[in-house]
């Protein structure tokens, strides 16, 4: 279980911290967590998720105990890890779409009505996972979905790769419909502009590398959306992205920042958790029931562009697109602009 490992060790020392200052007066409310894979983006969730509640004035009263679940992509593990969330917790947060529909699932099968988040959800209502994203949802569950600008990212694309072959390869995770959802507009949108699609999708981890190896050489562009498969599996794509000297934008920024993919203009995974923890904070304190508290959604898309990674893989990234970043990651210093 990495992301146990990874994020409980502070968040327990916290919770211990509170503890202590509340001298035993503070009430103590479990809240689980069911994340479905150690990666970059989905950690970010849980780490913000956790040091919003524990931060907030309600901490100050009550002693949040967190039980953080990782299935690691197994649908069974996950379906049982669930069940037992649900039965101990006041409270229960899925990161990424199918944790988010285990935790439903185990919770229309025990009956309960116990408030259930989610977050990293590209497309919470094709999930089945609220009724609607434009109002309250009313039942049990809500939270925050993690739609970035396809469209707009293959426009960067077309707007600064204009003297590479006009191909993109895409790789992506068939069994999760985020990520469908997301090469479908890439499709749709690269058509629009002239550019054709080379599609590299997998249906399994072990794939990943032969399916990316079966990519000509003139290829020179990958694409790879918010999809859990790939961000846990980051580093893999970018060893071949090095080794082939090939372009890789994602739609999550911070692989951009671990040197995982070149640019993004994506989601900020962080800033997600935060803000479904503060939704959290509403239901716990009494404020609303999670039924009244309508879908979120990212709005701040940084264009991250990482000259070091650049330099490192052997390509030289065009100077336009580093003129429109918002942050460029050199091997001095990470720079910030104030306009796209």
């Amino acid at each position: 279980m990495k992301t146990k490992a990874f994020v409980l060790p502070i968040a327990m020392l916290a919770i211990a911290a509170l503890a202590g200052c509340n001298s035993g007066s503070s009430t103590e409310v479990k809240i689980g967590i069911l994340q479905l894979v150690s990666a970059t983006p989905l950690n970010a969730v849980n780490d913000n998720f956790q040091s919003t509640i524990l931060a907030s004035d309600w901490a100050k009263t009550h002693t949040p105990v967190f039980t953080v679940q990782d299935p690691q992509l197994d649908e069974a593990t996950m379906a049982t890890m669930a069940t037992n969330l649900v039965a101990n917790s006041s409270l229960v947060l899925g990161i990424a779409t199918g944790a988010s529909q285990a935790l439903k699932s185990a919770a229309s099968k025990a009956g309960s009505s116990i408030p259930i988040l989610f977050s990293a959800v590209t497309d919470p209502v094709g999930a089945n996972l609220v009724a609607t994203t434009t109002a309250a949802p009313g039942g049990n569950v809500s939270g925050c979905s993690d739609m970035g600008p396809v469209d707009e990212s293959m426009q960067l694309i077309n707007t600064h790769f204009s003297t590479i072959k006009k191909t993109v390869a895409v790789i992506y995770n068939t069994g999760e419909s985020n990520s469908v959802q997301q090469i479908t507009i890439a499709k749709a949108a690269l058509g629009a502009l002239g550019w054709s699609v080379l599609d590299k999708a997998v249906a399994a981890e072990t794939e990943i590398t032969s399916s990316l190896d079966t990519i000509p050489d003139d290829v020179k562009m990958l694409y790879f959306p918010t999809d859990n498969m790939c961000a846990s599996n980051a580093s893999a794509i970018a060893k071949f992205a090095k080794e082939r000297q090939i372009f890789v934008c994602c739609g999550d920024s911070s692989l951009v920042s671990a040197d995982d993919a070149l640019f993004s203009l994506g989601v900020d995974y962080s800033n997600l958790g935060t803000q479904v923890g503060e939704m959290a904070l509403q239901i716990l304190s009494g404020e609303k029931t999670v039924g009244e508290l309508p879908v979120g959604f990212a709005t701040n898309f940084p264009l991250v562009v990482n000259e070091r990674a650049a330099e490192a893989w052997g390509v030289t990234l065009p100077a336009s697109l580093i003129a429109a970043a918002n942050e460029v990651i050199s091997n001095e210093q990470s720079t910030s602009s104030a306009s796209v």
